[in-house]
């Protein structure tokens, strides 16, 4: 029975050991996160200043950007692939987000609509409307999306109302990066 006690108290101090080891690794593992995200951002922000008033678009994709929401937009961030092809630009305005694709992308293509929509963009709107039912915010400030596609699916736009604050913007820019990645590589092949 000591021999046994002894075991038992051997390997709680070995989980007690492992569970301290990994949480330092976790919190290590989330700076590094951290850094690599604002490295990130740093790199795909462009300001608006320095756009040209004219950005190439797939010709399938009438995809104009008026003038207007050049000047208007906040900040403008440039959402690239792996081997530095532009993807997408994402608009920023002072309660909406506008995010134009610079290639064909499909609604169809995953993992667009099971992560982005379903994970990402739903689950925000979920958040928010929990906050409308708890009297939190109004309504017409929660967090709303719209996705504009033609009759074959091809992405024109998306349009994201009541966005939030940086935290979710950043969100949104790193998961919107990685979807479009995938989806880059499924409409390639």
């Amino acid at each position: 029975m000591e021999e046994y006690v002894r075991k038992l108290a051997e390997a709680k101090a070995y989980i007690e050991r492992r569970i301290k080891e990994i949480e330092n690794e976790l919190e290590l593992l989330k700076i590094i996160l951290i850094l690599i995200n604002q490295a990130l951002s740093e790199k795909s922000f462009i300001p608006a200043s320095t756009l040209s008033r004219q950005t190439v678009y797939p010709k399938d994709i009438e995809a104009e950007i008026p003038v207007e929401d050049l000047q208007e937009a906040k900040q403008i961030y440039t959402i690239t692939s792996r081997t530095g092809e532009e993807l997408a630009k994402i608009y920023v305005y002072d309660n909406k987000l506008i995010i134009k694709p610079s290639m064909i992308f499909h609604s169809n293509t995953p993992p667009f609509q099971a992560f982005f929509i379903k994970k990402i963009l739903e689950g925000y709107k979920r958040r928010d409307m929990n906050r409308v039912a708890s009297g939190e915010i109004l309504e017409k400030e929660a967090f709303n999306y719209q996705i504009m596609e033609d009759e074959k699916g091809v992405i024109h736009e998306i349009r994201i109302m009541n966005y939030g604050d940086k935290q979710r913007l950043d969100e949104i820019r790193s998961a919107l990066r990685w979807t479009l990645n995938k989806m880059l590589v499924r409409e390639s092949s």
